[in-house]
């Protein structure tokens, strides 16, 4: 039977460019079919071709069958992959009974430790610092101060799963953003920034705001033909699509700047500065398309041109109103209780179901140094010591302590697992390529020189490689709480508090000739440098800054783009259990709470079907 293409009608439920994160098909979404090609003509094919006749200007019967043409085009290209590799199959894991031990204790590691719970596993928790790793929630003058993870989009499915398991319902919107530049000292919308920029990515510059934003509409849809093209239409729940065709790993390793360059995408620059590198995730004329596509899903694209507008500025003239949907909120927002909070409540339910003999044996060390890890066919040997200030100020250094366990999964960023883990060739060679950034953000107390009218400062002109440290972004907490609501009676009325961010491309962690003390005296610098030009920022746009409160992260683990090309993250996904070993979190798939836990269902999804099939050959037996 024929495969077709198939577009939701607006009465099953679909339309044009959906609320973000509506259920069912994303924006522009296609899904595979039997019977004919287009079953209805629906209000997403009508956005096409009115995009398509605005950008024309003229003729609209003529844009309109151009616009047809480039509809089928473009789905055409979805058909154009090889024989799918799904991701299937796996080298090995755990199984119920098993003593497991977790290295790290962050998002990916807390919520890998609860599945293997569930699973039937005892499992030990090993984290060198505090539950949470760059899940860092401060709360400060009575309004928690994400310095770590901090916004979830309209694609972050698995994530809202949680929430509602840990009744962590409570969000903010992010309601007001100023791009801050020197020719606009006074600061403009995010809107307009948007609408400048995409002119002059396009070379277009004189266009009418109307105008640019059909382009945009048109280009959108193109790069998810191209996404849905590349990634082959993967579900939403999986992380890692099936391998792609050596011809597509030569295109998914490009730099994305490239790639807008050859498809006559540039009108989506600016998304990708916002989106992508605005989140410290690194420069779009260096990384690979493939971390560009693994970020910037249909999904988040919808979302962030609903928050600008876009849609908006064509339905004025041409386009019906939209149902709304449910779902979850538009665009960005941040967690009243923070990250970290969700992270310490999946690990207290976990002791507490141990405790009540619910579930299997669960422990957390926090403050623990691995001293040593030796694998065998059998078990994994650990040796490890934990040191600590007690509550009462007390120094607490526990004595070594070797532990066997059955199975291990390491959750902490493999650079810095890599010299305690007895790794092997294959290993080394596959995370050979790995290298890191350095993010830092700042809590900084300051007196503004006038009322602050907005929730999250940009100053898009650092966006640079060549300024290292320089600030990107700077949010205040409290002004996104009163714009949701929040009243504070604060004593030092008139003061503000927000979270600054400076960002280093090229991590000094990637300089393998550095000794650990010749690193952490270069790291020390490098944090009197980020204070002393955070200061003086701050102060050229008319802060005077009070107080700071400084945390560093070695940030984006990624792969170069030669590896990309050759399939690393597919070859490190087929070794996972090789050696009793599961590698997780944002060293293996992307930094975002949300590919994090996809990539962990993901990897326990496989595993326990592949397990459940050697049962059933077994019992066959």
């Amino acid at each position: 039977m024929a495969s077709c293409v198939y577009v939701k009608s607006e009465d099953e439920g679909s339309s044009g460019v959906t609320d973000s994160g509506s259920d069912g098909e994303e924006a522009f979404g296609v899904e595979e079919a039997d019977g004919g090609f287009f079953h209805k003509p629906t209000e997403w094919i009508r956005d096409v071709l009115f995009a398509k006749a605005k950008r024309a200007g003229s003729n609209l019967l003529f844009s309109g069958m151009q616009g047809v043409l480039d509809i089928y085009a473009d789905l055409s290209l979805l058909h154009e992959r090889a024989d799918p590799y799904p991701v299937d199959s796996i080298a090995g894991g755990p199984r119920p009974g098993d003593k497991v031990v977790v290295m790290g204790c962050g998002a990916a590691g807390a919520h890998m430790a609860k599945s293997l719970q569930a699973l039937g596993c005892s499992v030990t928790v090993l984290e060198k610092d505090k539950i949470g790793g760059k899940a860092c929630s401060r709360k400060y003058r009575d309004v928690v101060h994400e310095m770590g993870a901090c916004y979830l989009s309209s694609d972050y499915e698995k994530v809202y799963q949680l929430l509602q398991e840990y009744e962590m319902t409570g969000q903010y919107n992010i309601k007001c953003r100023t791009m801050w530049t020197e020719e606009k000292k006074d600061g403009m919308k995010l809107k307009e920034w948007f609408y400048n920029e995409a002119k002059l990515a396009n070379g277009t510059p004189d266009w009418s705001n109307a105008s640019i934003a059909s382009e945009i509409f048109m280009q959108t849809y193109h790069y998810i033909s191209h996404h849905r093209r590349l990634l082959r239409m993967y579900e939403n729940t999986e992380f890692l699509p099936p391998r792609p065709s050596a011809e597509h790993l030569r295109e998914l390793q490009m730099p994305i700047a490239e790639f807008l360059r050859v498809h006559d995408l540039q009108a989506l620059r600016p998304l990708f500065e916002l989106g992508y590198t605005l989140q410290g995730y690194g420069f779009i004329e260096e990384e690979p398309l493939l971390y560009g596509m693994l970020w910037v899903t249909p999904t988040l694209i919808n979302g962030m041109i609903e928050m600008l507008k876009v849609r908006k500025n064509l339905k004025r003239r041409f386009l019906r109103k939209r149902p709304k949907t449910s779902g979850p909120p538009k665009a960005i927002t941040t967690l009243v209780d923070g990250f970290q909070t969700l992270v310490r409540k999946m690990v207290a339910r976990c002791e507490e179901q141990a405790r009540d003999g619910k579930s299997p044996a669960f422990a957390v060390h926090e403050d623990t140094k691995i001293t040593g890890i030796k694998r065998s066919d059998t078990s994994v040997e650990v040796e490890y010591h934990r040191g600590f200030v007690s509550d009462f100020g007390q120094v607490i250094d526990e004595p070594t302590k070797t532990e066997r366990f059955d199975f291990m999964v390491v959750a902490a960023p493999i650079p810095q697992v890599l010299a305690d883990i007895d790794a092997n060739d294959e290993e080394k060679s596959l995370f050979a390529t790995l290298h890191e950034s350095t993010f830092i953000t700042t809590l900084v107390d300051y007196k503004p020189a006038k009322e602050e009218e907005t929730s999250i400062d940009n100053w898009p002109e650092n966006f640079d490689i060549e300024k290292p440290l320089a600030v990107w972004a700077a949010r205040d907490s409290h002004h996104v709480a009163r714009e949701n609501g929040e009243c504070f009676e604060l004593e030092d009325h008139g003061m503000g508090s927000m979270v600054c961010y400076q960002y280093v491309h090229d991590s000094l962690h990637n300089d393998a000739t550095l000794s650990s003390d010749d690193q952490e005296q270069k790291a020390m610098k490098e944090r009197a440098d980020a204070e002393k030009k955070l200061r003086s920022h701050l102060t050229h746009f008319g802060k005077t800054v009070e107080h700071t409160e400084q945390h560093r992260f070695r940030y984006f683990p990624r792969h170069s783009r030669e590896a990309i090309g050759q399939g690393v993250l597919w070859d490190i996904m087929e070794m996972q259990g090789k050696y009793r070993t599961w590698y997780v979190g944002a060293s293996m798939c992307f930094e975002a709470i949300n590919a994090i836990v996809e990539y962990n269902d993901q990897l326990l999804n496989v595993w326990e079907k592949q397990r459940k099939e050697q049962v059933e050959v077994a019992a066959k037996l």
